[in-house]
This record gives structure tokens, sequence and C-alpha cells, in this order.
């Protein structure tokens, strides 16, 4: 099986090619990172709905972070220190970009209490965008860094089990995630559109995805049927064992 993974800043197009270099692989499966987190936020509204909390009252905020500690335990079977939700004002303070998609979230809560109440798809995945970028990144940094990836290589291994011929993951974020695709033998392509904003200059979740290592990069700069084309020439590098170094849609 092949596992390929996918990084770029927002809007660079990583779903659409992934999309794309799965076409006529009828064994294939496709993940997003934001999925996985998207689980674990949907149990946290299930279990424990939140309503009215202000951004500035941190005792509300920590309870309720801290009602993902039963749900981490659960899903990924590691010991979760509670402290690591305890979110003060120094904390906030002293490093307030770490808690800003935090804050978004909760004033966007404020005015869409029914947000709680609801389960993330694909339809409104965006409304939830901050909550789930702001948690992915956190307990990355206070938990531990492979945490999504660990459980995203676990479910990559069944799908192998089961005959899966190419297994995409879109959201490699991090340098610890392209090690822990590399580390099973798998490749990182990186998505890159040139008249689109990187987006990493102000955003810590998204901070660190110049340090990835990839295994190819293309560069997204032409048409929709540009990149459908160089994902076909991907694709049969990948499965010739011939991946090329740069790819252009142009």
């Amino acid at each position: 099986m092949h596992l390929i993974g996918f990084a770029g800043a927002p809007g660079h197009g990583k779903s659409t090619a992934a999309r794309h270099l799965r076409v006529g692989i009828p064994s294939s499966q496709d993940i997003e990172v934001s999925s996985v987190i998207s689980e674990v936020v949907n149990q946290l509204n299930a279990n424990y709905p939140l309503s009215g909390i202000k951004p500035d009252d941190f005792s509300a905020i920590s309870s309720w972070v801290g009602s993902l500690e039963p749900v981490l335990s659960k899903n990924f079977a590691i010991d979760v220190p509670s402290e690591i939700f305890d979110i003060t004002a120094n904390k906030v303070d002293s490093n307030p970009s770490k808690f800003q998609k935090l804050k978004i979230y909760l004033d966007r809560l404020n005015d869409n209490p029914e947000l709680s109440n609801a389960q993330i798809d694909e339809e409104n995945k965006e409304i939830y965008r901050p909550i789930l970028q702001w948690l992915g990144g956190y307990l990355v940094e206070n938990l531990a860094d492979t945490l999504w990836f660990d459980e995203i290589i676990r479910r990559s291994e069944f799908a192998r089990e089961d005959g899966c011929k190419l297994f995409t993951v879109c959201g490699v974020r991090y340098p610890k995630d392209q090690e822990t695709i590399h580390h099973v033998g798998g490749k990182v392509l990186v998505v890159q559109r040139g008249n689109v904003n990187q987006g990493h200059d102000q955003d810590p979740t998204e901070a660190q995805r110049s340090e990835i290592i990839q295994d190819a990069i293309i560069y997204n700069n032409g048409s929709a049927d540009d990149l459908r084309r160089v994902m076909g020439q991907v694709q049969e590098d990948i499965f010739s064992d011939r991946l090329q170094k740069v790819y252009r849609a142009i």
C-alpha cells in the first residue's frame, strides 16, 4: 500500500490534489487530520455541551476543556495529565497567539450557542475550523507530538489489511507528522499555489509547516484540469516507484 501525506497552506488545493490522486484506484482511502480531531470535538459536544462561556472566564474554559481528559484517555489509550487543561489568564497573556483560535471559537459560540450541540461534518466543518486548529495544535504541543498521526497510521494499517492500495492523508502540518509518515515508508507531497498566501506568518497552528521535508512539491498555479492532469502523472510515478521532485500544474 502507498501512504501519501499532503501538506500545504489552506486553500492551496491539498484535498483536491489528493482526490485526483485516488482516481482510478478503487481500493483507495482518504482521511483528513481535521476529521480525527472532529471526532474528539463531537464527543466533547455530545457529552459536555458548552454555552455562555466568556473568553475571559478561564475557570469555566478550563473546566470545559478539561472534559476532554476521559475522551482522550479512551480514544487514544494514553495518560492525560489534567494540568495541561489548566488555562489561566497568565498563560493566555504571556502567549496570546497560541489561544487566538480558541477565543475566536468561544466568540462564535456565544453568537451561536447551538454550535455546541451540533456534530461536525463536511458541510459545517468550516464553522468549527478555529476549535479544530486550536485543539489540534494545543494537544500536539502539550500532550503528544504524534498524537493525531499515531492514530492515522493505526487506521492506515487496518486499511492495508483490508486490501487498500492507496491511502491519502490531508493536513500534514508539523515536522513530526512528516517523520511519522516517513517512518512507515510513506511519502509527503507539498501542494503550493503561488498567488495564495502561505498562511503561517501569523498563525501558530501553521508555523512549522515550512520545516516539513517533502518528497515532492506540486506547484498548483494552473487550472483545475491542469491539476487533474498532473496528479494523474503523480499517481503513475508513485505506482512505478519513480516519483519526481517537482511537478507543475500550469
